[in-house]
């Protein structure tokens, strides 16, 4: 099924399909194409034979299928005809390199580390990687301040043995490698951890098997679970929100969380669990589980719904003080996730632990009946991301500890004005939904100044009373959807909102249309990070320019659509020293001509130039955007010339979409000529790609 999903469009219909259907659509997919299958982590001899006999009829197109395995028997047992390739330990000058790089150290303090720490970590980790990696987490960790230090640091957590010479040490791992077993490697990194990341590391057992899990959720998760409590530093107090993405940075450092896919910005978009780590923790969860019928004095806290709860509910007795519903129970075509509802009905009526109901995370279950969400009064996080939901019910004002509710991509277009009741909300995520606010303050409505997050809100011709506006003063993201008429108001109190961090606003007209975006300056909001503009710069019909505007110097990441613009922006763009990823999206800029001067964009990796259908010259100058890593060029028409090209010697990849075949063929040739042939032997030449 996961090979199908990745080579084609899999219908909900075909996860129900058995297996022998299943070979047939696969081989019929496959049939006189050449392949690759590598499958990672194979622990029993059904995986190979269920496909053997798929990939024995491709035989003679030169396809590939790599399997990759800890246990030594088990790949002896594939036949003689298998070539069987055994991984070797890592020498000692690449085990070095890895040890570096995970323990990010700079290159000014490498001639302490040799002295100090090389031998020493050579004679704990033997060139194994896992042990280097598992090693070098726990070490930077500790921020030790005086390398020295270090090599006492190492006895700690992998305490000294016998002495021995290097080939010895050689000898000994590699004839232990097909009995190692790397729970042993990770119980030195988690007895290392300290309590509070050791809580967070356990909840991720929660999740399925190599599930990737969007880092959004788990960070939210985690404080709504409350395994993070407010710190303070310098007299500084640190939010929750802040303080679990440090939870979950040490994490990754330490090895224990691996990034899956990351976002342009380099920041994790999706993590899992190791699988090694997962295998040394999970048989005791899964024993745990397997017991939950037998139990008497079992009280399940987190229940986590992985497949259907109708046919395999808990025990009533032992739910009697949950804390935590979380479903994985995805869309199964358009059936609506009845299951999910008819457990949560049921166990609320029969007054079960749900009263004390925290978390209801139910993301991506397919249209769930919520139950009377009054009835649960204890709950801070409501998750229904991806649930196509209709409605909400009323009473989720009636929640006053409510933090984070999230009903983003869901059909759910208006909120009950008893939203407001939640004076400990703090996070806000929706779809363009529309409010109606009181003209008047009342006892009945808070002045919602905790809301950190406001994402997707619609506002129509008629601004929000000023109250309200006034109340958000905690904003650090947000995101509207704005008439034209109201637009004015709205940008004028944006530019007094001094600690926002990310914006998106869109300007539009009756019909939805992109529309005047009257935006002022906005150069005192200097925690502004993240900035996504669509609109026309225009006030009536005097045209606004970016140096009106006054861009902050904090952005990292600027979005620009449809803005009309006639003047060449990168002059002006180029002054942002901290910018790393511009889009210059559809119509931002209407003008012919456009140059980077030498010295502009010092930190820009990422640049998207799309749909600018005016634009027929580009020019580079050298010294400009000395890091770009990533450029693409989508469906500029008229783009015939570009000078300079060949002056981005960083350049990793380069994509050209809908473009003249012509200009194409240019590109490619000052790529080769220019750029591979200067590329340095230890970087990797740019990636070209063209679409059609």
């Amino acid at each position: 099924m996961e090979i199908l999903k990745q080579v084609s469009q899999v219908k909900e219909e075909d996860e129900s399909t058995d297996l022998e259907n299943l070979g047939t659509k696969l081989t019929q997919k496959l049939n006189g194409k050449r392949f690759l299958i590598v499958l990672d982590n194979v622990y029993a001899l059904n995986v190979w034979y269920n496909l053997e006999t798929i990939v024995s009829k491709n035989t003679n197109t030169g396809s590939r299928v790599i399997l990759i395995t800890r246990d030594a028997y088990l790949a002896r047992c594939f036949g003689l005809s298998v070539a069987l390739l055994k991984l070797d330990l890592l020498k000692e000058d690449d085990g070095w390199k890895l040890f570096l790089k995970k323990a990010k150290q700079d290159k000014s303090s490498e001639e302490d580390l040799e002295k100090f720490i090389r031998k020493p970590l050579w004679k704990k980790c033997c060139g194994l990687p896992l042990a280097i990696c598992v090693l070098a987490g726990v070490v930077y960790s500790k921020k030790l301040n005086n390398i020295s230090e270090w090599p006492q640091e190492i006895d700690k957590i992998m305490p000294a043995g016998e002495e021995k010479d290097d080939l010895k040490l050689q000898e000994d791992v590699l004839s232990s490698l097909g009995k190692l077993d790397p729970s042993q490697i990770w119980a030195l990194g988690y007895k290392d951890l300290p309590p509070h990341l050791k809580a967070c590391l356990h909840y991720l057992s929660l999740f399925p098997k190599s599930y990737e899990i969007p880092v959004r959720r788990i960070l939210q998760l985690w404080v709504a679970e409350g395994l993070v409590k407010k710190s303070s530093t310098d007299g500084e107090q640190t939010a929750p929100e802040d303080e679990v993405k440090n939870f979950f940075e040490e994490l990754e450092a330490r090895s224990m969380i691996e990034v899956a896919k990351r976002r342009l910005d380099g920041t994790a978009k999706t993590c899992r669990i190791p699988i090694t780590l997962r295998d040394a923790f999970c048989p005791d969860a899964e024993e745990k589980s397997d017991s939950a019928s037998t139990s008497k004095n079992l009280n399940i806290r987190r229940l986590a719904e992985h497949f259907d709860i109708k046919n395999n509910p808990p025990p009533s007795k032992d739910i009697e003080y949950l804390r935590s519903f979380i479903s994985f129970k995805t869309r199964k075509s358009d059936k609506p996730a009845k299951e999910v509802s008819e457990f949560l009905n049921k166990t609320i009526s029969k007054r079960l632990g749900f009263g004390l109901l925290r978390v209801l995370d139910l993301e991506g279950a397919y249209k769930p009946v919520l139950p009377e969400l009054g009835k649960l009064p204890l709950l801070t996080y409501v998750g229904l991301r991806w649930t196509f939901l209709d409605e909400i019910p009323d009473s989720v004002g009636e929640l006053s500890d409510l933090e984070t509710l999230d009903v983003k991509h869901t059909n759910i277009t208006t909120l009950p004005m008893s939203i407001w009741k939640a004076k400990k909300l703090r996070h806000l995520y929706m779809n363009e939904i529309h409010f109606e606010f009181p003209e008047k303050i009342s006892s009945g409505v808070s002045l919602a100044d905790n809301v950190q997050t406001l994402w997707g809100l619609l506002i129509g011709f008629k601004k929000p009373p000023e109250y309200w506006l006034k109340s958000l003063k905690s904003l650090k993201k947000l995101g509207l959807t704005c008439h034209s008429k109201s637009i004015g108001d709205i940008t004028e109190w944006i530019g007094r909102l001094s600690d926002l961090r990310t914006l998106r606003l869109r300007s539009v007209n009756d019909y939805s249309e992109p529309s005047d975006l009257k935006l002022g300056s906005i150069e005192k909001l200097h925690h502004l990070t993240e900035l996504y503009l669509l609109g026309k710069f225009l006030s009536g019909t005097k045209e606004i320019k970016l140096e009106e505007i006054r861009l902050p110097q904090s952005l990292k990441i600027l979005t620009l659509s449809v803005s009309n613009l006639k003047d060449d922006p990168m002059p002006e763009l180029g002054k942002l020293k901290n910018l790393n990823i511009l889009r210059l999206l559809a119509h931002s800029y209407t003008g012919k001509n456009m140059i980077c001067k030498e010295e502009n964009f010092p930190k820009l990796r990422v640049l998207k130039i799309w749909v600018l259908k005016e634009l027929e010259e580009w020019t580079i100058e050298k010294g400009a955007m000395p890091l770009l890593s990533e450029l693409e060029i989508r469906y500029c028409p008229n783009l015939e010339k570009t000078e300079g090209l060949e002056n981005l010697s960083t350049l990793k990849e380069l994509k050209l979409t809908n473009m003249k075949e012509e200009f194409a063929s240019k590109v490619k040739k000052i790529i080769s000529e220019h750029i591979i042939n200067e590329q340095n032997l230890e970087t990797h030449p740019p990636w070209v790609s063209f679409y059609s």
